[in-house]
């Protein structure tokens, strides 16, 4: 059985992944949706829902997505009542992009991000494909009819093997080989 290559395997176990089930949980008082390739998945209020993982992953970007935007949101409605209350105008665009919590509210701000993560996720609830064999590669000769009469011709006459070009990883140890047949006579 031929070796996969390291693409090959990484490709292989990022797809098995991706069919993972993770558990997300919904903390919100109404139902949270995401759409993926047409199709909605929603998650109800106050309970815990499967999804694929690239499902998953997508629903929880986007719940963090829309908490952080909220926070911020009654950040600015929290310092724009203020501002009414002692007669001053409220914020401009310009002044909300230059507001203190602005910083601290943005949707790349790892720190924020993990809480929340920390809230809605529940783990693995099944891993895909654990128990699948690995694929067996098939090899193909890949010569042409003339060139595998000659191979099968230099087997009848007894002529000496020659370096594959098909299995890089053996070529030193076989062409140290042949160094060592031609050295012997």
């Amino acid at each position: 059985m031929a070796e996969q290559t390291p693409v090959e395997k990484v490709r292989r176990e990022l797809h098995r992944k991706s069919l993972d089930q993770l558990t997300v949980f919904n903390p919100l008082d109404v139902p949270f949706q995401t759409i993926y390739d047409g199709f909605t998945y929603v998650a109800p209020p106050k309970k815990e829902s499967t999804f694929l993982r690239y499902i998953a992953e997508k629903w929880m970007r986007e719940f963090i997505d829309n908490r952080i935007n909220n926070e911020e949101f009654d950040a600015v409605s929290a310092e724009n009542d203020k501002r009414r209350k002692k007669g001053w105008q409220i914020m401009s665009p310009q002044e909300r992009d230059e507001f203190d919590v602005k910083n601290k509210l943005m949707t790349n701000n790892e720190e924020k991000r993990f809480e929340y993560m920390k809230e809605i996720y529940r783990g693995i609830s099944q891993e895909h494909g654990l128990d699948l064999p690995e694929p067996t590669v098939v090899k193909r000769d890949r010569r042409t009819p003339d060139e595998k009469l000659l191979a099968r011709l230099d087997e009848e006459m007894g002529i000496r093997n020659v370096i594959p070009d098909d299995n890089p990883e053996d070529v030193e140890e076989q062409k140290n080989e042949l160094l060592k047949e031609v050295g012997d006579e």
